[in-house]
């Protein structure tokens, strides 16, 4: 799109990051996120038209990220991401879709100095000289400084100018805590000593006595459980892949979960004291994207991923029974996150057949019963109160409670704005919060403060002379 106004002109499909080369071409990626089993591309296409895209490098299911085309248009370099300790900074010849490593780091970015300016896993920017014509380094790395924001997915937090100002941001790096919230929105971190790690889904026991959490290293996702402050952990899962979801057993003694640790999602069950091995519950028969148990461990309640063919569903699974499965709410729009009643009779869930996700109600097993809207203006992961009297879910930014009946029949008899969670996680496929028995607190994944993440940005002027006395020509 022009500066100037107009309208915004395709160029091609695929997702960030992007790169806006000096030689008029636009860079990005094609594929998936990195996560998933799928074949990624660098490719590039001309700007502003567009046309024909030009394959930079193939890199099958790797993870290619945070490329930077050089000046002169004949490569550029970019990040084969695979964690903060593995990762590798690698440059590529636009001619030949060869690449070549450079050397261990997380994120890259030329200087007009002759260098390039490498980020590492530990927060530390590295520079190293490096001939951008003739796509090789011509000395070894050396310190810039220590203390450097780093992100997840290796998003280091520094550019540079061509004139040889360098902006950076100083911190610990992202992250979030796992925090205990009260009715009235007043926080307590819940391991003050398990802070700043990718959380991706938290579930309290059914005795209140200890949280499962799924934690993102960058490349793999596993659960661990912990009894909050001060108490040791204990890691699940291990491996390749992403083990995520988790959800407890009604006894307390296990956890189901999601894993494509063998290929496609399927449901798998590990006891949470860490003994016997993982047993395969549910094959990936169906693109599984969440699943819940219900309160007598007959039932798992599944939903399908709804950016498949007929899918967005929610499926019934027999514990221990056949393979085939049992329609719960399928129809032509996106069913996702199914909770229900702690006595068994009610399905909760979210739809987006009105243009926007709300939540509904239908009555259990028998969901063609009856249905019932119980949000208005957006709702998302509903979780019933231990009571069975309300309902919680997420709205615009707020955790709501929606005072309900169930007999005779079902009703929304209030609804009451509890408190704002724009600092906290949230998602629209599987709840990322758990209540406790007394439906007094909840357990939730909270962004760290920016303050607690990293500092003011800092400037540096005159920094390609700063390179220089390094001794880094």
């Amino acid at each position: 799109m022009s500066l100037d106004g107009g309208s915004a002109t395709s160029v091609g499909t695929g997702f960030p990051p992007v790169d806006w080369s000096d030689d008029g071409f636009i860079y990005f990626l094609t594929g998936d996120s990195p996560g998933a089993d799928v074949d990624r591309a660098i490719v590039r296409v001309r700007a502003p038209g567009g046309g024909q895209l030009d394959t930079v490098f193939h890199a099958g299911a790797r993870a290619p990220l945070w490329f930077d085309a050089l000046p002169s248009g004949r490569g550029a370099v970019f990040t084969m991401y695979a964690g903060a300790d593995a990762s590798e900074i690698n440059v590529v010849d636009v001619e030949t879709g060869e690449a070549t490593p450079i050397g261990p780091g997380v994120y890259a970015r030329y200087a007009a100095s002759g260098h390039l300016l490498i980020a590492r896993g530990d927060g530390s920017l590295m520079a190293q000289p490096f001939d951008e014509s003739a796509l090789r380094t011509t000395g070894a790395p050396f310190s810039v400084l220590e203390g450097l924001w780093v992100g997840p997915f290796g998003d280091a937090q520094f550019t540079v100018s061509d004139n040889g100002i360098l902006l950076y941001t100083p911190g610990e790096g992202w992250g979030e805590s796992i925090v205990w919230v009260d009715r009235a929105g007043e926080e307590a971190v819940a391991a003050p000593e398990w802070t700043g790690a990718d959380f991706r889904y938290v579930a309290l026991s059914p005795d209140g006595t200890r949280l499962a959490v799924s934690v993102f290293d960058g490349v793999a996702e596993d659960i661990w459980i912990t009894r909050g402050a001060g108490a040791q952990r204990l890691k699940l899962t291990f491996g390749e892949g992403r083990h995520t979801r988790p959800i407890w057993y009604p006894d307390g003694q296990a956890l189901l979960f999601l894993s494509n640790r063998d290929g496609e999602p399927a449901f798998y069950r590990r006891r949470a004291d860490g003994s016997g091995d993982i047993e395969l519950v549910r094959t990936g028969d169906h693109p599984w994207a969440s699943g819940i148990l219900s309160s007598d461990g007959a039932w798992i309640v599944a939903s399908t991923r709804g950016d498949t063919t007929g899918a967005g569903d929610l499926l019934g699974i027999r514990v221990g029974s056949d393979t085939g499965t049992t329609r719960f709410v399928a129809t032509p729009f996106t069913e996702a996150q199914p909770a229900l009643s702690p006595d068994g009779n009610w399905l909760a869930y979210t739809s987006n057949e009105s243009g926007t996700f709300e939540v509904y109600v239908v009555p259990f097993p028998d969901t063609d019963a009856g249905r019932w809207l119980v949000s208005s203006g957006g709702g998302q992961e509903p979780v019933w109160a231990q009571s069975g009297t309300e309902l919680f879910y997420k709205s615009a930014g707020r955790l709501m409670a929606a005072a309900v009946r169930t007999a005779p029949s079902f009703a929304v008899l209030a609804e009451r704005d509890l408190f704002d969670i724009t600092a906290h996680q949230s998602d629209l496929v599987h709840r990322r919060y758990d209540v406790t028995g007394d439906d007094a607190r909840f357990v939730m994944i909270r962004n760290l403060p920016f303050q607690e993440q990293g500092g003011s940005p800092v400037l540096v002027l005159n920094f390609f002379e700063e390179l220089e006395a390094m001794g880094g020509r």
